[in-house]
């Protein structure tokens, strides 16, 4: 007759003593690993909303606004759709998003080692990886709310006093504030990766926007494809009418 080995032995005395835990207690530990998670987002939300960060976004952002004052204040022959295709579809998403979406998207893991709070988070009983998705999350729903927010202001700096009718402007700055917030939380998961891959992501990124999204999507080739701005600018063309009379042609 074969005898159980002591280490068997102790693995089978180990699972018949091991503690077992209830449903009740199991229900109790997933509400207090969500209320964690629930503090990691609001206290994100908050960290973005203070600093210098938030003063460089907001200039960022009010540029095509300026841009627009700056135009209808000297010249009346450039129509606000014109002007719509300039700022909103082409400077915006070229050249304010990529850039909003790295100046928070490559904080979330270099604030907390600023702060030093990532020891606290790390020693904490949650998954790694719900870190992480509660940080995207809460970038993104910043990136997000002041996309919608300057994106509505630019449409309103272009229509204020034009001809163009409030229910189609409307239409059309939801419509563009749903693509550029859909640009908006691609970079975002793009920078969000690099941050947590590579130490220096802001560089990283930036050299990123110049090259890929600057350069590569310029040009007719199949490596513009992989840019975020092209497929942006496809949802803008097959969602939206982009024809306006200017003073030497339509």
């Amino acid at each position: 007759m074969n005898s159980a080995s002591p280490t068997q032995s102790d693995a089978a005395a180990s699972r018949v003593n091991a503690p077992s835990i209830s449903p009740g207690e199991q229900s109790s530990r997933f509400a207090i690993a969500w209320r964690a998670l629930l503090s990691l987002y609001v206290l994100t939300l908050r960290q973005y909303s203070h600093g210098k960060r938030w003063m460089v976004v907001t200039g960022l952002f009010s540029l095509p606004s300026v841009l627009a004052i700056i135009v209808r204040s000297t010249t009346t022959e450039f129509p606000p759709l014109a002007l719509e295709f300039l700022l909103i579809f082409m400077f915006i998403p070229q050249a304010i998003l990529p850039l909003v979406a790295l100046l928070y998207a490559s904080s979330m893991i270099q604030d907390e080692l600023e702060d030093q709070t990532i020891t606290y988070l790390l020693i904490r009983p949650l998954p790694k990886f719900a870190l992480y998705f509660v940080k995207l999350l809460a970038t993104i729903t910043a990136t997000v709310a002041l996309t919608v927010v300057f994106t509505a202001l630019t449409y309103c700096v272009i229509y204020v006093g034009s001809d163009a009718g409030a229910s189609d402007t409307a239409l059309r700055a939801i419509k563009a504030a749903s693509i550029h917030s859909l640009a908006v939380i691609t970079y975002c998961c793009v920078f969000g990766l690099v941050s947590l891959l590579i130490k220096r992501s802001l560089t990283i990124g930036i050299v990123y926007i110049v090259i890929v999204e600057g350069f590569f999507a310029n040009f007719p080739f199949g490596l513009r494809l992989l840019t975020v701005i092209y497929y942006t600018r496809l949802i803008a063309y097959r969602a939206l009418p982009f024809k306006a009379s200017l003073p030497h042609g339509r």
